[in-house]
């Protein structure tokens, strides 16, 4: 392989000269050029509030989401609550239908002739 400078490695590649910088240190550095996987968003429920949630809805299985929300020790949103109950319904007993409910239509009847 020719050696070359970077300044000419990045005007063959069509790249600005900074960008080409931080590859070729990336890859002195670590060997490769890969992206490694990132942690991501940190998560808002610790493993004991995920535990106090699925107690709760276990012990009063007729107590709504906003009312287990409400007595959650994190403050969590009644979003964060219904996901927790979905991620955790093998521990409730539901299947994935039993959580989808269907929301009654309330109107007008067809009138049948």
């Amino acid at each position: 392989m020719v050696q070359q400078t970077t300044a000419k490695a990045a005007a063959v590649e069509g790249i600005p000269y900074g960008t080409a910088i931080k590859i070729w240190q990336k890859f002195k550095a670590t060997k490769s050029t890969k992206n490694h996987p990132r942690t991501g968003r940190p998560r808002k429920n610790t493993t004991q509030d995920e535990c106090h949630i699925i107690r709760t809805a276990t012990k009063s299985c007729r107590m709504t989401l906003r009312d287990i929300s409400n007595q959650s020790t994190s403050n969590s949103s009644v979003e964060t609550v219904c996901q927790c109950r979905q991620d955790n319904s093998y521990l409730l007993g539901f299947s994935g239908s039993d959580l989808i409910q269907p929301i009654p239509v309330v109107g007008k009847r067809s009138s049948q002739i």
